[in-house]
């Protein structure tokens, strides 16, 4: 069993191209960066290079909006149930919390159930039983403290055990969904699953505190499961993209979204450089590019100051006076983000540009409370940008019928610390694949946060952890980490991490027309180009 913790390479080796799943090359929509069209790499001084891509390898004037579509409609995809105000926190009881996590479990097991009793599309004779075999009213109620002989299903959720106080991940236990077996907890023992590979040759399991897993394993005393296999259910587990055909892709144009992370202001502790909370070179390089291609909507991600800023920010309050003649004891932290956002609409002022601008709040923004879910901005400055709106973290996006599932949560990050498996670590193929095996578990759970316990920099709100659920199957998914930079087909979502703007990456999203509703299927992955790009320094 190996435990890796943050063994993932960060975003400052950004030039390497292992980041890119198998499934993009062995597609025929895959290419390497020797093939990139980079003539235009000359003629803009504000671009560097596109790092990798997914879909089309394009020319440049094709980024190029010939149409804005400014009239388009924005929303929450569940507005009924979204978060649009602040709410009250840390305030909940114990048994708030509790019911919020077994509601979940027990809602993520019956849809399971349901969808095998539904799926009779498979024509493999072992998938078809081991599909009845769950879909059966009786499985899964299996008691975790009784004693069987024989190869038993069983469904729940992988936590921990703790050694002083201490989750230790050598210690495995299943917690049962409540309405199935009263939420019983019970040892596992994985001893059974020591091969690296089972005989299809993929990997027997991977692991983390929060993950649903349906498995098979004896009991013979009833102390622990002896576990014999992970059941793989993503199999038989249908996506669920909106039914309608995304009006805004029914014209002859494209549809253009840019991802920009924060942090927006460049900060290295190790270097002598002086430091300027009030710097707006980063979203003036994107006012730039908005500038030159126009697209339609613009997605920052918080934070635009971060934690590891305070102290930086705490020195700089403490020197005389700046070039406005004020003093920076005079710059609360509010005033500086507002900085940054009025740099950006100064910059693109005057000019005919449409682009709607939105903004996803990160509990790591230094002066907002850290929780999550975490509310939007407070749209103080809506009233003079109409074309900036804040929106929730997490939130699933309504963006012209294109459902688009956006987090400035680091989950990637906090997944890979956590995850244990049984793989070969000289497995370079294997190993090479472990983003895009992080990355699937966020769309097999439909959360946007399935670790449980959750990393301790976050300060969860248990009661509203529904609100982390995707109600749709989301066309896209942007999941900003300080993890290298990739674009993956996730069973027809597009994942892209865009990497951050203080390593000046950012991504660029073309939908493509589909002309005729006949074209939407669900997916849209084959009518989806993704540019990650490098800025120059």
């Amino acid at each position: 069993m190996d435990f890796e913790e943050n063994n993932l390479e960060i975003e400052s080796s950004v030039d390497n191209q292992d980041n890119i799943g198998s499934d993009l090359k062995n597609n025929d929509n895959y290419f390497d960066n020797d093939d990139i069209k980079d003539d235009f790499l000359f003629d803009i001084p504000e671009l560097s290079r596109t790092i990798l891509y997914f879909g089309s390898s394009l020319e440049d004037k094709q980024w190029m909006c010939e149409k804005v579509k400014y009239d388009f409609d924005m929303n929450y995809m569940a507005p009924m149930i979204a978060l649009k105000e602040p709410f009250k926190f840390m305030s909940s009881k114990f048994i708030e919390s509790n019911e919020a996590l077994n509601n979940y479990l027990d809602n993520f097991i019956f849809e399971l159930k349901n969808f095998c009793q539904e799926d009779n599309s498979e024509s493999d004779t072992d998938l078809i039983s081991l599909i009845k075999d769950i879909a059966d009213e009786d499985s899964l109620t299996t008691r975790f403290k009784t004693k069987t002989v024989v190869e038993t299903l069983y469904a729940g959720r992988i936590r921990y055990g703790t050694t002083n106080g201490r989750l230790n991940p050598q210690i495995i236990q299943l917690e049962g969904p409540f309405s199935l077996n009263r939420g019983e907890i019970i040892s596992l023992d994985l001893s059974l699953l020591k091969n690296s590979l089972n005989e299809n040759g993929e990997f027997n399991y991977s692991l983390f505190p929060g993950k649903i897993v349906i498995l098979k394993g004896q009991n013979f005393t009833g102390n622990y499961i002896s576990v014999t296999k992970f059941i793989d259910y993503s199999k038989f587990i249908m996506p669920d993209f909106p039914l309608k055909c995304p009006p805004v892709l029914l014209d002859q144009h494209s549809f253009n979204i840019i991802c920009a992370s924060g942090p927006f202001v460049r900060f290295d502790p190790q270097s002598n450089a002086k430091y300027d909370p009030t710097d707006t070179s980063c979203v003036l390089a994107i006012a730039d590019y908005l500038k030159r291609y126009n697209p339609d909507v613009l997605l920052l991600f918080g934070p635009f100051f971060d934690e590891s800023q305070l102290d930086a920010i705490q020195k700089w309050s403490l020197q005389d006076t700046l070039s406005d003649n004020s003093y920076p004891y005079q710059w609360s932290l509010e005033r500086l983000v507002h900085n940054q956002i009025r740099a950006l609409m100064v910059a693109i002022e005057g000019r005919s540009i449409h682009t709607k601008i939105v903004i996803i709040p990160s509990s790591n923004e230094l002066g907002q409370v850290n929780v999550y879910p975490m509310f939007p901005l407070e749209n103080k400055f809506s009233t003079e940008y109409p074309t900036v709106k804040s929106y929730s973290n997490p939130s699933l996006l309504n963006i012209g019928g294109i459902a688009v599932g956006v987090t400035s949560t680091d989950i990637l990050l906090h997944l890979s610390r956590k995850e244990i498996h049984n793989i070969d670590s000289t497995n370079s193929k294997i190993q090479s694949e472990r983003l895009k095996r992080l990355c699937e578990q966020i769309i097999l759970h439909r959360h946007f946060y399935p670790l449980l316990p959750p990393d301790p920099s976050i300060n969860m709100e248990y009661p509203l952890y529904h609100h982390l659920s995707m109600v749709v199957t989301p066309h896209i998914l942007i999941i900003p980490s300080v993890l290298r930079p990739f674009a993956y087909n996730i069973n027809g979502t597009i994942i892209i991490n865009p990497g951050k703007m203080i390593k000046n990456t950012f991504a660029r999203i073309m939908f493509e027309p589909l002309k005729n509703e006949k074209n939407y299927c669900g997916s849209l992955y084959q009518y989806t180009n993704v540019e990650i790009i490098k800025l120059k320094p």
